[in-house]
């Protein structure tokens, strides 16, 4: 559940696309920076990235699934054994001492074995960078889908902020890729908006149709209903003017 009233969902067919145009969203000013925003993906933390040179890997005659194998023995607690007593049994795991040396520091200590019998240091073959990842990736339509939150204050109403974010998205520069899409509340609002016309068109047309055969005739609706725009913008002028009396 979300912490705030109203949510604005970035897609993409990659996490990477999807990353860029995460970095690229900014709070717009005016009423879409308006309240507390809050934008996720799943909690970025630092990820150490591997990267082999394959050519010396393969004079060496190391293989990828030897490196493989040996990141799962130090970080995937690989099952080696099982050890059976009368009252239960115990897993024996295989697993890199981290503690002793934490982070990134831990791919110093692992070791692969050359074609020849020798001992090859996993950093003599490989690099190692540090990128942000999130831990965990949300999906929407087997898409991943970040979600930007926000709150819309009292001195502004939700279709101010809804076009302060619309504006704000055609001045990103968003990739090709990158899906937006209003959610929850704010997109019921922006459906709203869209059918308002049609259901101001559809309840003139079901006057017309009652007048019609209230007055059976074709032309004596079109002259009450004639009177209604004016009628409307009196009684607006005339409500402002109460209101302003009052205040």
């Amino acid at each position: 559940m979300s912490r705030t009233q109203y949510q604005f969902t970035l897609q993409a067919n990659s996490l990477e696309a999807l990353s860029t145009g995460a970095a690229a969203a900014q709070p717009p000013a005016g009423p879409a920076a308006a309240g507390r925003r809050q934008q996720r993906l799943a909690g970025q933390r630092p990820a150490a990235y591997i990267k082999v040179d394959r050519d010396s890997a393969s004079r060496l005659g190391i293989s990828m699934a030897d490196v493989d194998n040996a990141l799962y023995n130090a970080f995937g607690q690989r099952l080696i054994s099982t050890i059976y007593t009368q009252a239960n049994q115990y897993r024996v795991v295989l697993e890199q001492d981290t503690e002793a040396t934490p982070g990134p520091a831990a791919l110093e200590n692992i070791r692969l074995t050359s074609s020849d019998g020798g001992i090859v240091p996993l950093t003599a073959i490989a690099t190692v960078e540090q990128r942000f990842t999130p831990l965990s990736v949300n999906h929407l339509d087997q898409f991943p889908v970040t979600t930007i939150s926000f709150n819309v204050p009292d001195n502004y109403s939700l279709g101010e902020a809804v076009e302060a974010i619309l504006a704000a998205e055609q001045s990103l520069d968003f990739p090709t890729d990158i899906r937006t899409q209003f959610r929850g509340s704010s997109l019921a609002f922006q459906s709203a908006l869209g059918s308002t016309v049609w259901l101001v068109v559809a309840a003139v047309v079901a006057m017309y149709i009652v007048l019609g055969v209230l007055y059976e005739s074709f032309i004596h609706p079109i002259t009450i209903l004639s009177t209604l725009p004016t009628a409307g913008v009196g009684r607006c002028w005339r409500c402002g003017w109460r209101a302003a009396s009052w205040t």
